[in-house]
């Protein structure tokens, strides 16, 4: 019995690795401040998203939508930051893959592309990983199932 549970415990052990310390650090891509930004116009308001590249102190507007009415604060904070409402419709800021984008339920709006490593978004450090391709399923096997 005891010799049982010791195989079987033996069996079940997992080798783990120690990490290569030797290895270099992955680089800090872009470091970039993002915000929304409302500017008044003729009936309503401009939604635009700001992006600050702090490495290369360039600022990039983004035009997004035009609105009639605004609400700021509109749901939960996001790790990067706070979403807002243009016309009902709610906006926020997210990372999908290497790409910066605004939400929104109407459409997606890409605002920069990062590369590999890591990305600091209003403060917060990412790691973006290469896109891996998509592979394609296997096809069934053409027995129905039951």
């Amino acid at each position: 019995m005891a010799i049982g549970l010791l195989t079987l415990m033996a069996g079940l052990a997992i080798p783990f690795a120690s990490p290569d310390i030797d290895a270099d650090p992955l680089p800090i891509t872009a470091e970039l401040s993002i915000v929304f930004e409302f500017v008044e116009s003729e009936g309503g308001y401009e939604l635009n998203a700001l992006v600050r590249d702090r490495m290369s102190e360039e600022i990039r507007t983004i035009p997004l939508d035009n609105c009639a009415t605004i609400d700021i604060g509109v749901g939960d904070e996001t790790i990067l930051g706070e979403p807002v409402a243009c016309d009902d419709e709610r906006y926020f800021f997210d990372l999908v893959g290497r790409h910066v984008i605004v939400s929104g339920i109407k459409r997606n709006h890409p605002l920069r592309d990062v590369e590999p490593g890591y990305v600091i978004l209003n403060g917060v450090p990412l790691l973006v990983e290469d896109e891996e391709r998509v592979v394609e399923p296997a096809p069934s096997p053409g027995l129905p199932f039951p």
